[in-house]
């Protein structure tokens, strides 16, 4: 009984049709590839838009603010308040918890597997500090800057 055989080395098939070939009646999805960037910023949108927070009360941006030891990107969302509202107030009252929310629905969506969630970050342009309200002692404009 022979184990080893001599065989001829394999040619691979040159024939065109081993290539696909774009047809012009190929139908095209539609659907652009986003940019981690892009999927972050509407997963925060949403949540803070559930919160009861108007499309004008806030601005959210997302960078990437560095690398984890794994070699990943990691994302923060900086939020720029640009009117106090009642909901905006209770929205920083109740951080941690929307935060918790937030980080929640990334690792739902599927965007931790490929990058870091860095948190969030607040900014309020000096103008509206005059806006905040000063009874009640909740919301500070030192904490906000």
């Amino acid at each position: 009984m022979k184990l080893l055989s001599r065989r001829e080395p394999r040619v691979p098939d040159s024939r065109a049709d081993s290539v696909p070939a774009h047809d012009e009646d190929d139908v095209e999805s539609g659907f652009l590839p986003s940019s981690l960037v892009d999927e972050y910023a509407l997963t925060i949108h949403a949540c803070l838009i559930q919160q009861g927070v108007e499309h004008g009360e806030l601005r959210v941006s997302v960078r990437t603010v560095g690398a984890s030891p794994s070699g990943m990107d990691v994302y923060a969302g900086f939020i720029k308040v640009l009117r106090w509202t009642p909901p905006v107030r209770a929205l920083v009252v109740q951080m941690p918890w929307v935060e918790r929310r937030i980080e929640r629905r990334l690792r739902q969506t599927g965007l931790l597997q490929y990058s870091h969630f860095g948190g969030l970050w607040f900014r309020s342009p000096a103008l509206l500090t005059s806006e905040l309200p000063r009874s009640g002692g909740q919301v500070r404009a030192a904490g906000m800057m």
